[in-house]
């Protein structure tokens, strides 16, 4: 708890941290305290823990959290299991992608899932070359961008903006992947430019 209140962190990432792990103990913790419950079942679904993510569906998570955790373990049958009683393909693709489970990614494209959601996926683990593959379009450049930035990745970041000054796909990634340091310096940039 200290480290959570000392350094501003989200309990929400505390508990998904717990859950990956299976310490379920320490995740009805903090869930008692206020923590996601979508969270903790997207930390379960990574960790591949089946009874604890099915005991959180039962009491009323979103499905898209868990599905995108199994994507990001490499899951397959569970993350199928979830699209088919309803969670979103997309969300579940960007899973996979997260994780780099590529041949799983182009399966779930070729049965009609959005490859915006892998290059996002991709971006935010830093995964440059698959970025490349699928990012063909200027609609694709703004996931690529929010999806790096979500993940940290600067050096991609800046590559793209210098191609072109799509600030709010940036800022909003940066502050997705609570990068405040980023949003710090790129709202000072916003206000740079607009007093010049």
């Amino acid at each position: 708890e200290f480290l959570l209140t000392r350094f501003n962190l989200s309990v929400n990432y505390a508990v998904q941290g717990y859950a990956m792990g299976g310490h379920v103990r320490m995740v009805n913790q903090l869930i008692a305290q206020g923590a996601s419950k979508n969270h903790a079942a997207k930390g379960f679904a990574i960790g591949g823990y089946v009874d604890e993510v099915t005991q959180l569906i039962a009491q009323g998570v979103n499905k898209d959290y868990p599905a995108e955790g199994f994507g990001i373990g490499g899951h397959v049958h569970e993350a199928k299991q979830l699209i088919a009683q309803g969670a979103s393909r997309g969300n579940t693709t960007m899973g996979f992608a997260i994780g780099g489970h590529l041949q799983v990614v182009n399966q779930l494209i070729a049965e009609g899932a959005n490859k915006n959601y892998a290059i996002e996926g991709y971006a935010i683990s830093g995964r440059v070359h698959e970025v490349k593959e699928l990012d063909t379009e200027i609609l694709d450049k703004n996931d690529a961008l929010a999806g790096y930035a979500m993940g940290g990745h600067v050096h991609e970041v800046n590559q793209l903006m210098a191609q072109r000054e799509p600030l709010d796909c940036v800022l909003m990634g940066y502050a997705r992947g609570g990068h405040s340091l980023q949003v710090k310096q790129l709202m000072a940039q916003v206000r740079q430019s607009i007093s010049n």
